[in-house]
């Protein structure tokens, strides 16, 4: 189907799956799904970890709901610190707003239970978000958070004037700035590793 969208010239169709259990979380990701949701055992399985980071295959999770880390109770909590920290690109979700929250924001208790729970500052809270814009299938999102832009950042500036606290923003910002440029480096390292255990004989065909 999407080598008859490439045809067309049309954007091609991206794979996303739902996992839980390691076997179809690896199913997933050899299939090439942009993103995975509940992915509760996804902490518990180094080697995935690490082809969901260099791949910047998404994890949306959920710390409320049971289909996802929500029903490992505490160690769902550690399992969404332990996905964060390592690098992989993780969002929040609601994945089932009727059934595990009992409010009108799902998604706002979703950030509130993950900086509570496990003491996210601003700058952690942005990432989680800007995860979930890049996860996103709608292209406008991508890239639109606060700093992203000149703009941005100029609408940015005058709301901490407004608010009085325009040296703990800038201070946010920077801080949101240097986690992606650290981010980004950590990949390309990986990846520059990688490339120095393929035989030269196989260099010229290999992909980043």
């Amino acid at each position: 189907l999407n080598s008859c969208l490439a045809t067309a010239e049309l954007k091609e169709l991206e794979l996303r799956a739902g996992a839980n259990a390691p076997d179809g979380l690896t199913w997933a990701y050899m299939l090439g799904a942009a993103s995975v949701t509940k992915c509760a055992s996804l902490a518990a399985h180094a080697p995935l970890q690490y082809l969901f980071a260099l791949d910047e295959v998404g994890a949306a999770v959920s710390l409320c709901s049971e289909r996802s880390l929500g029903g490992a109770g505490q160690a769902g909590h550690a399992a969404l610190d332990k996905l964060f920290r390592a690098g992989v690109r993780v969002g929040l979700c609601t994945e089932d707003p009727s059934v595990s929250h009992q409010c009108d924001d799902a998604l706002g208790q979703e950030y509130g239970l993950a900086r509570t729970l496990l003491n996210l500052n601003s700058a952690d809270l942005a990432e989680l978000a800007r995860n979930s814009c890049a996860m996103s299938s709608f292209a406008h999102l991508h890239g639109s958070l606060p700093g992203d832009d000149e703009e941005a950042q100029r609408e940015l500036s005058k709301a901490s004037e407004d608010s009085g606290n325009e040296e703990d923003e800038q201070q946010e910002g920077k801080k949101r700035s240097i986690r992606e440029r650290y981010r980004a480096s950590r990949r390309q390292a990986e990846l520059g590793w990688l490339q120095t255990l393929v035989p030269e004989k196989d260099k010229k065909s290999v992909v980043t």
